[in-house]
C-alpha cells in the first residue's frame, strides 16, 4: 500500500498511516527518464508538442490534476499556470526530481484510486498515461472532474507499440527501458486500439459526443529518431514519420 504525501514548497507532510512506501518501476528510471539518452521518450515529447498545439486555447481555467506527473509538464506542454496544478504520481523519486515545474501540491498516490472528492477539478491531464490507462483510471478521472470538465491524455499508439513489442518479445501490456548502465527495467504500459479507447471512455461515463481521439506521427523535424521507432516502421513497411506513434484523448463530463 502506498501512503499519501502532500508536498508544499520545501516541505513534505505525511497523511497516511502506513510504515513504508512501495518502490515502483519508475523509481529506478527517475534519475534518467528525462535524459536525451532515452531517444524514444524524446520522440514522444516532440510528438506530444505537435498533438497539443491546437488545444491550448480551449482548456478550462480552473483547477488541474496532472496524473503520472513526474517532474510536471502541464506548463511546458500547455502553458498552464503552476499555482493551478496538483501533481500526482505513485513514484516518490519522480515527485522529488529537480529541476521540476512548480505546483500547488504534490501528491503520492496511485492513479486508480484518486484521493480527492467528487467534482474537484476542471481539467485532468495524463501525459503518456499508458502505465495506468484502464477503466479504473478513466472512471476515477470522470469522478473527480466537475460537470463540463475535460480529460486530456496521451498514450502510445497501438500500431507502434504492437510492432515494437513483437520485435522485443515482450507482453502487449508492458514495455522495457534500457538504462544507462545497460540494465533493463520493465514497466506497465497498456496498449489499446482507438475503438477500444472510445468504448472505455464511454463506459467510464464521459459524454459520447465529446470524445475525440486523434493519432499523431513523429514530426519530420524530430531528431534523432529512436531505433524503437525506426524498427517498427520498417516492419510495417512505412517510414518512421508515417507510423502512428501517439494517441491524443479528449473527453468531457
Amino acid at each position: 500500500m502506498v501512503c499519501t504525501l502532500l508536498a508544499v514548497p520545501g516541505r513534505w507532510r505525511n497523511l497516511g498511516h502506513t510504515e513504508r512506501v512501495d518502490v515502483t518501476p519508475y523509481d529506478a528510471l527517475a534519475n534518467e527518464y528525462y535524459d536525451d539518452v532515452h531517444k524514444t521518450c524524446r520522440n514522444f515529447d516532440a510528438t506530444t508538442v505537435t498533438a497539443l498545439a491546437g488545444i491550448r486555447s480551449n482548456l478550462p481555467s480552473g483547477k488541474v490534476l496532472e496524473v503520472g506527473a513526474g517532474r510536471g509538464r502541464a506548463n511546458e506542454f500547455l502553458g498552464i499556470e503552476p499555482q493551478r496544478v496538483v501533481q500526482l504520481d505513485n513514484s516518490v523519486a519522480m515527485l522529488r526530481l529537480e529541476p521540476r515545474e512548480d505546483s500547488f501540491l504534490r501528491v503520492l498516490n496511485d492513479a486508480e484510486s484518486l484521493p480527492f472528492p467528487d467534482n474537484e477539478f476542471d481539467l485532468v491531464l495524463g501525459f503518456l498515461c499508458d502505465p495506468f490507462l484502464g477503466l479504473n483510471f478513466l472512471s476515477e478521472a470522470r469522478r473527480v472532474l466537475k460537470p463540463g470538465g475535460l480529460l486530456v491524455a496521451t498514450t502510445p499508439s497501438e500500431p507502434w507499440g504492437k510492432a515494437l513489442r513483437g520485435d522485443l518479445g515482450v507482453d502487449d501490456m508492458e514495455t522495457r527501458f534500457v538504462l544507462r548502465d545497460g540494465s533493463n527495467v520493465k514497466v506497465p504500459s497498456a496498449l489499446y486500439p482507438v475503438a477500444q479507447l472510445r468504448s472505455m471512455l464511454e463506459a467510464a461515463g464521459f459524454k459520447r459526443k465529446s470524445i475525440e481521439i486523434n493519432s499523431y506521427c513523429l514530426p519530420k523535424t524530430a531528431e534523432p529518431v529512436s531505433d524503437d521507432v525506426i524498427a517498427p516502421a520498417k516492419r510495417l513497411g512505412i517510414s518512421p514519420h508515417e507510423l502512428s506513434l501517439l494517441d491524443l484523448i479528449e473527453a468531457r463530463v
